[in-house]
């Protein structure tokens, strides 16, 4: 996989991503390498599910601390639940977590999202979330996001993100575009 994409704190800086990801009984493992304009880091990710109607989930981003713009990224750390309540729908919530710097500690924001496949002629997929920040006064409405997926295996896909400072939709904060090549592996004679 590759993408461009922008930071969310440093807009078009430019990353290429590249991914892979080995996927065990229940269990999935995955790493990327992000190539920035001024360095470059590793993400490292697991998925658990338990059941076919609930998977876990795990990331940790920016390690490496690339310096990108004359400020190291952050490390960010999430965490997630997803339920499917039927085929072709998903919801999903997610706590993710921001190194503060030069303090210790992390910021908290909370995602709610959800997915619907239509299985039209060419499989899409409709993604949207909502972004709530932690605040002293209280969670309030930080972002919102919106994507459209083409495919099944072999996806092209793009997400918009809006910036919401007074829980009013603004402008268009960010946006990633990446085309994603799965493929199956098969025993060999080995």
């Amino acid at each position: 996989m590759a993408t461009s994409a922008t930071s969310d704190s440093l807009p078009s800086i430019g990353t290429w991503r590249v991914a892979g990801a080995m996927a065990l009984t229940k269990l999935a493992l995955g790493t990327s390498i992000a190539f920035h304009k001024g360095g470059r880091s590793w993400d490292a990710g697991m998925l658990y599910t338990p059941l076919p109607t609930v998977s876990f989930g795990l990331v940790v981003r920016n390690l490496g601390r690339p310096v990108v713009r004359d400020s190291a990224l952050r490390i960010v750390v999430a965490s997630a639940v997803t339920f499917r309540p039927a085929r072709g729908a998903a919801l999903t919530a997610e706590v993710l977590g921001t190194e503060r710097r030069p303090v210790a500690g992390y910021d908290r924001r909370y995602r709610a999202g959800a997915q619907i496949v239509l299985p039209i002629r060419w499989l899409v997929t409709a993604t949207s979330a909502f972004e709530f920040e932690s605040r002293p006064s209280g969670n309030r409405l930080g972002r919102w996001s919106i994507g459209v997926a083409f495919g099944r295996l072999n996806q092209l896909l793009g997400v918009a993100t809006t910036a919401e400072p007074e829980g009013v939709a603004r402008n268009l904060e960010a946006y990633s575009l990446a085309a994603i090549a799965k493929g199956v592996t098969r025993p060999g004679p080995f």
